[in-house]
């Protein structure tokens, strides 16, 4: 069963999530929301009943698996007492349906994307990145225990794949990529110091606690005249390394200046310029280490550490805007070569790039 704008309220009528009678009066809305999933925002207009729901789009085993992990991770945080902080900063959890491949959480009402907000304001406040780092901090402080890890076939705990570029590189180029891609990897193959430093960053990988896995300014979700945020789309939650969430933070800042910067006319979306990402990573980090209680020398190793795998997301994401071009853009060489810099330097990207005060 594919769920379609006109199915659907059959489906949520028989599940028991909406009443027919509110059909019939007009009191019933949906929308379609295209992305790699079929996705669909229901009664917006009324909060106290609005659901956002996501179906696997066709057969597609990688897509089945994602919604399954994510439905997983919302039935395993609401029954365990030790993430009960977690559930603010999250949607809430309705059903998940394993035959059709459905996840059903509560809509977060008049909510946009912080990548949104920031492209709509055109101001990257402290705040809502001080808001980013709490919520990251709350989920990073959840402990997890080994035993727990082992007999949950949920966690993969296995490390996102640009970790693994140091041992696949060749395998990589010699399977069907697109000609981005390989123009890409060369770049990397060839520079020895930059190969060379990936593979000192690949060994720094170290699971110590719950990871969303995909962390960046698009899945924040700010509601209006709130300084909260939550955090959606939780398919590649995993038992991992914390700092490739706070990575994955930084990188999204990192981005929003540099594409802005180049693509901001066309786009016709207003400029996110260096100095408001700076005070905003500035914020984020303060926040974030506050949360996790690090003293002044865990806090400097901390911040180095995530750097560094802000390089490796700035890589990663490279991948990933290449992945139907068949020639390297420029944006994507850009975010190669910001990467390769913040590898020579961590301690100096954080203060001078990211604007993140060294600690006295």
């Amino acid at each position: 069963m594919i769920l379609t704008e006109h199915s659907i309220c059959h489906y949520l009528a028989g599940k028991g999530l909406i009443d027919f009678a509110a059909v019939v009066t007009g009191n019933f809305s949906v929308r379609s929301k295209k992305s790699r999933n079929n996705n669909f925002i229901v009664n917006k207009e009324w909060p106290g009943s609005s659901f956002f729901i996501k179906q696997a789009s066709g057969l597609d085993a990688d897509k089945i698996e994602s919604i399954s992990r994510e439905a997983f991770f919302y039935q395993w945080i609401n029954a365990n007492d030790s993430f009960r902080s977690l559930l603010s900063y999250l949607p809430g959890f309705v059903m998940h349906d394993g035959s059709h491949h459905i996840l059903i959480t509560k809509l977060i009402h008049d909510s946009v994307s912080v990548q949104q907000y920031y492209h709509s304001e055109s101001n990257a406040d402290e705040k809502t990145a001080a808001a980013i780092g709490e919520l990251l901090a709350a989920s990073h402080s959840c402990t997890i225990s080994e035993t727990l890890v082992s007999e949950n076939n949920f966690f993969a705990n296995q490390p996102p794949w640009v970790f693994t570029i140091a041992a696949t590189a060749q395998h990589y180029l010699n399977n069907p990529a697109t000609s981005a891609s390989k123009q890409a990897m060369n770049i990397i193959l060839n520079n020895k110091d930059f190969f060379g430093q990936i593979e000192a960053v690949t060994k720094e990988w170290r699971p110590n606690g719950l990871v969303h896995g995909d962390c960046k300014l698009s899945n924040f979700l700010i509601a209006s005249e709130q300084v909260s945020v939550q955090l959606i789309d939780w398919e590649l939650a995993d038992y991992g390394d914390t700092a490739w969430d706070v990575g994955g933070v930084m990188q999204s800042y990192l981005l929003l200046w540099l594409i802005d910067d180049m693509f901001s006319q066309q786009m016709a979306v207003k400029k996110a310029d260096l100095s408001m990402v700076q005070h905003s990573l500035n914020s984020f980090w303060n926040s974030y280490a506050a949360g996790m209680n690090y003293a002044a020398a865990e806090n400097k190793a901390m911040l180095e550490k995530c750097t560094r795998f802000c390089a490796m997301k700035l890589i990663h994401a490279c991948f990933e805007m290449t992945n139907d071009a068949e020639t390297l853009l420029p944006h994507c060489a850009k975010t190669l070569q910001m990467a390769f810099n913040i590898f020579k330097s961590p301690d100096d990207a954080a203060e001078r790039l990211m604007g993140i005060k060294r600690l006295q």
